[in-house]
């Protein structure tokens, strides 16, 4: 039996001390364009082939879907591309490529070219290939319960090139797009899309894309209060009917909204603290105000925040 290298012994002893925590993007969703702002997964269903995600400690974790596991490191709020494995083989990169959500945009868009065999879970010998990421693009992602929250898409692509004959098509190409979803304060992803292409010298020979997205119930367990609360303001119903203002949504018990009313110019009018009555709604009787035009804020304490133009 051969020894086994002290790195992986180590890697190993910190891997079983270290505990993990497993989470599942549980719905399936139509596909979206990933380099938009908007990016609407409302309309998805339940599945139980979605990735799983599986963090060890403060600087591992892995995305395992389709018998496929890949390995990301992180660096602060950076991570970075390990390599990836399949029940018969690992494969490594030759150096790692930056793939983070969250600042350090210097990091981004690392080209590393790989030889040939490099990428042999996907062709056993004679494959030339290339990975890739994409600068992050920062935008709001619409879960299939229809919540809004703000997100970054990044993109990461490997490029797939044939150059010996074997049992399948000789200049066999094959382009695979991964988009991951981030929000701020949660290093896993939130949802993720792939799409392969394969094609030969003449046309395609297959295509398809697949898209999951977290459960918004998954979500709020990872969610601090004041990220609920931003979420919440965000999907917030307000609505000013009769001189009267109301507040309808889905926020923490407890939570305390300001109310202000000012003038076009930025002055400061009306400041009221406001709490949801027995049935959640938050409301506000305004005071007689002279005709035109007023803004209306709504905020928690928090970097969200609601304005609405109230024409009286």
């Amino acid at each position: 039996m051969k020894p086994i290298a002290l790195p992986s012994l180590l890697l190993l002893c910190s891997l079983i001390l270290s505990g993990f925590t497993d989470v599942r993007l549980s719905k399936r969703s139509s596909a979206v364009d990933p380099k938009s702002k908007v990016w609407d997964f409302s309309d998805g269903e339940d599945a139980d082939d979605g990735p799983l995600y599986r963090v060890y400690g403060d600087t591992l974790l892995t995305e395992y879907f389709d018998g496929i596991r890949q390995w990301y490191g992180f660096r602060g709020d950076t991570t970075f591309y390990l390599g990836e494995e399949s029940r018969l083989m690992k494969v490594l990169p030759q150096d790692t490529v930056f793939t983070a959500a969250f600042g350090n945009s210097s990091l981004f868009g690392v080209h590393a070219e790989h030889g040939r065999g490099m990428f042999c879970r996907q062709f056993p010998l004679g494959t030339d290939g290339i990975y890739r990421t994409e600068l992050p693009v920062k935008g709001s992602l619409i879960l299939s319960e229809g919540d809004t929250i703000e997100a970054v898409a990044v993109r990461e692509m490997r490029s797939y090139q044939r150059w010996l004959n074997s049992d399948t098509l000789p200049g066999m190409h094959r382009e695979l797009m991964r988009t991951r979803w981030f929000i701020d304060g949660i290093r896993l992803p939130v949802a993720l899309q792939i799409t392969e292409i394969t094609s030969d010298s003449t046309n395609v020979i297959n295509s398809f894309t697949v898209a999951y997205t977290i459960d918004s119930g998954t979500l709020d367990l990872q969610l601090t209060r004041e990220q609920i609360i931003d979420r919440a303001l965000q999907n917030a119903e307000i609505t000013v009917e009769n001189g009267r203002v109301s507040i309808r949504g889905s926020f923490p018990e407890g939570t305390v909204l300001m109310l202000s009313v000012s003038g076009l110019m930025g002055n400061g009018l009306i400041q009221e603290e406001l709490t949801a009555d027995e049935t959640g709604v938050y409301d506000m009787t305004l005071p007689s105000l002279a005709m035109g035009q007023y803004i209306i804020t709504i905020s928690a304490g928090t970097p969200v925040s609601r304005k609405t133009v109230l024409n009286l």
